[in-house]
């Protein structure tokens, strides 16, 4: 009983507040990504309350802080990029190739080109 008059208070909350304002914002034209812009805060805002209410949960700080990330962003973290390209050898690579082709419909299994690629920009310069 006590859970469903907590959600009838959320929900009255929700109507007086924040569905105004959202008609308004619909009204108005707002787009979507406009309107979710809009409405970040409030959510992550209620996303850390309810993180911080339920302060029994281990993993209480990490979903914080997760939440937090979300909002202000992550710091740059640098990665290598090695591409996996670079260590095949030509044989490899050759394969690889061919099997894109294949796949792209491009050339038959026998090696025989199906579909040959006209470029429309060769046209345009005759």
């Amino acid at each position: 009983m006590a859970r469903n008059l907590d959600k009838l208070a959320e929900y009255e909350m929700f109507d007086s507040s924040i569905l105004p304002q959202l008609q308004k914002m619909v009204m108005e034209n707002w787009s979507p990504d406009k309107i979710r812009k809009a409405f970040a805060p409030l959510m992550q805002a209620r996303m850390v309350q309810m993180a911080l209410g339920d302060a029994k949960s281990p993993n209480t700080m990490k979903a914080v802080k997760d939440i937090l990330d979300r909002h202000e962003g992550t710091a740059v973290q640098r990665v290598d990029n090695v591409t996996t390209y670079a260590k095949m050898d030509k044989r490899e690579l050759a394969a690889l190739a061919l099997q894109k082709l294949r796949d792209s419909g491009l050339i038959s299994v026998d090696g025989k080109v199906v579909k040959r690629i006209d470029s429309e920009d060769d046209e345009d310069t005759e």
